[in-house]
């Protein structure tokens, strides 16, 4: 939990708190009144325990006793620092410093672990030099780029004079670079950046990054300037830049800043999104800070990192503002003289504004008539229909008991996962190993691996994609969105899965307002992270006009309120098709009986009508609801690679291949 969330608990407990730091003030109205802040006789100082104004306190007659939240009244009261008395507040409220680990499992907030070995970090500090007031490199930092020297000193900027062949090959090159030291939050120095201050194109990481991107030698993404901003003096905010040197300009401007590792490139869709990396390791700092100022440069692609970032940090705890016009980005005002402290005094929340003009939704319009790449956005299935899970949407997927909606959604999973499209799955019905043992056979395309060694390849192949929420049994669905919305903005998880709505203890089946509810909290938790909710919901018992051997159930069959498939966007109806499975095991038995009378002729008959038979779908996927295009309801005949040493995998031609999607290939099915 952030220190903005501890804020507004706080706010929910005025009172409360009141009489804990100030106890022996009173009560009068919607007001905590004392002599002072020490609680003395009296009625100077007061405290707003009501309304959008509570926490704001003041002693007026005593200057700068004052504050705007409980959280600075705490730590006048108890004379901490910020960061102590966030510690004390969240004990005070009974916050759990817990973490959910990728297996659904709860751990305390550790000490992160060391992002390279000893010798490989004594290694890389032993190269590290910081820069010497005075040098060619001092020189161009303070004259040319404009930067404070307590700044300076504060990043701890280095230093390397560098002989380098040139472009042509044919001779070298002295250069002088400045060093951007990153280091993580426990103050190991994982990576420096070097930039000659003559030749801007001449830039390198090192440790080095790969063709993936991804750094050797433990030198994981993280932050620029975690050395320089200490959470305890930082009034609760810290501001966030695109670039090392707007990083440390921001200091002249009473804003001690990071920069992001990356700058504002977008995230991928098919592969490991480049922020996911930093925000999953530096997450954790950054939740001792109530405010995260986007100080982003003004450019398209910095307004797109910014849409990228806030709901992953809360929009209601970030705070952006406007670079004055000519300025890009805070070491371009510096170096043009501008004076930000008015300017970065007046930041704006991202409050948003319900009621808005045609023309604000122009690119949003634009790309729904001309998607970018010409591609439009969402998840395909591994199947060929005219239907995909779209970000901020909630899917249904019903159908019989035993017709196949839990397999065919981890089925799913695994299909988005070879995109890098990671998923948690809430099962309140199958243990964990269970479903995480069905997701392995389809993800190998395989019922078992091999050996140990292909077991743990599989393994990590999900380790890096699945998240389970470990229970079962009746839940509760807020404190289930409470972690989902932690997966999706320290992880990026984009799909979860709830298996199924039947389990939720307080979604009661007769009560229709509940279910109202339910899909009401899963459309806006999909729209607000942008990601997609799959619901499992269970079909109304068929009557004997309508067998279900014969009929799958419609729409309107699923068990509960009809707000369920009307407050859908897609609604998929799984079914099975047992006449098949029957008539398989009539014509088995008819053949043994042929066998034992040597009845030759029969048997070829019986064979021969068995194969074909063994031809007919398995089952069948219909979507029956799409509200973004319309078009439905689709028919998908599917064939399930079931038996003894089957993958589990639905397939959408008899005996297609099986995929196997951890080696990225597709093999002939047993």
């Amino acid at each position: 939990m952030d220190a903005g969330q501890v804020k507004d608990m706080l706010a929910s407990r005025a009172e409360e708190v009141c009489r804990f730091l100030v106890p022996h003030g009173r009560l009068d109205k919607n007001e905590w009144v004392a002599g002072d802040i020490r609680g003395a006789a009296g009625q100077s100082f007061r405290v707003c325990i009501a309304g959008s104004k509570a926490g704001v306190f003041a002693d007026f007659a005593e200057q700068g006793v004052k504050g705007a939240n409980l959280l600075e009244l705490w730590m006048q009261a108890r004379g901490l620092d910020f960061r102590d008395a966030i510690r004390e507040a969240k004990d005070f409220l009974g916050i759990r410093e817990d973490r959910v680990t990728s297996a659904g499992q709860y751990a305390g907030r550790a000490k992160p672990k060391r992002s390279t070995d000893s010798q490989g970090t004594k290694r890389l500090e032993d190269e590290f030099t910081e820069v010497k007031e005075g040098s060619l490199v001092w020189q161009w930092l303070t004259d040319e780029r404009a930067l404070e020297p307590d700044a300076i000193r504060a990043y701890r900027i280095g230093e390397k004079h560098i002989r380098s062949k040139n472009r042509e090959g044919d001779g070298y090159v002295e250069r002088d670079c400045v060093v951007f030291p990153t280091f993580d939050p426990d103050g190991n120095l994982v990576r420096m950046k070097f930039r000659d201050i003559r030749d801007k194109k001449y830039m390198f990481l090192h440790p080095k990054a790969d063709d993936a991107g991804k750094y050797k030698h433990g030198a994981p993404l993280h932050l620029f300037g975690i050395q320089a901003v200490d959470p305890s003096v930082c009034d609760g905010q810290v501001a966030i830049t695109e670039g090392e040197l707007d990083a440390i300009s921001m200091w002249a401007f009473g804003n001690p800043a990071v920069s992001l590792p990356i700058g504002a490139q977008p995230s991928g869709r098919k592969d490991a999104t480049a922020h996911d990396e930093w925000i999953e390791r530096d997450f954790d700092w950054l939740e001792d800070f109530v405010t995260v100022l986007l100080a982003l440069d003004g450019d398209e692609s910095g307004l797109a990192a910014r849409d990228l970032l806030i709901p992953r940090f809360r929009r209601e705890r970030c705070m952006v503002f406007d670079w004055p016009e000519g300025c890009k980005d805070a070491n371009d005002a510096a170096m043009k003289g501008h004076d930000m402290l008015d300017e970065l005094a007046n930041t704006r929340p991202l409050d948003p504004d319900e009621l808005k003009r045609p023309k604000e939704f122009r690119k949003a319009i634009w790309e729904r008539f001309f998607p970018p790449d010409g591609v439009e956005p969402g998840d395909r299935l591994p199947f060929t229909i005219p239907f995909m899970f779209r970000d901020g949407e909630v899917t249904v997927h019903h159908g019989f008991n035993g017709h196949g909606k839990s397999v065919g959604l981890t089925h799913l999973m695994v299909h988005l996962g070879r995109k890098m499209r990671r998923c948690c799955i809430a099962s309140f019905e199958i243990p964990a190993s269970m479903t995480l043992q069905n997701m392995m056979k389809q993800a190998m395309g395989k019922h078992a691996p091999q050996d140990e060694g292909e077991f743990d390849r599989a393994l990590k192949w999900m380790d890096d994609r699945v998240f389970i929420y470990d229970f079962v049994g009746e839940a509760l669905l807020e404190p289930l969105l409470d972690t989902w919305q932690y997966a999706a903005r320290k992880y990026g998880v984009t799909h979860f899965v709830l298996d199924s709505m039947l389990k939720l203890k307080d979604v009661v089946q007769d009560d229709f307002d509940s279910q109202r509810n339910m899909m009401n909290r899963l459309n806006q938790f999909a729209k607000e992270y942008n990601t997609h909710v799959h619901v499992v919901c269970h079909a109304k018992k068929p009557d004997s006009r309508h067998p279900k051997e014969k009929n799958w159930p419609g729409e309107y069959d699923i068990k509960g309120s009809g707000d369920i498939s009307d407050l859908a966007w897609n609604v998929v109806c799984w079914w099975r098709h047992e006449l098949k499975a029957t008539k398989i095991e009539e014509l088995e038995d008819k053949i043994k009986a042929a066998e034992r009378v040597n009845d030759l002729d029969t048997q070829a008959d019986l064979n021969t009508e068995l194969n074909a038979v063994r031809k007919f779908f398995d089952a069948m996927l219909v979507v029956q609801k799409q509200r973004t295009t319309g078009d439905y309801p689709l028919h998908k005949r599917l064939w399930f690679d079931a038996g003894a040493h089957g993958c589990w995998q639905f397939r959408e031609e008899y005996n297609e291949p099986v995929e196997r999607y951890i080696d990225g290939e597709a093999v002939d099915g047993v």
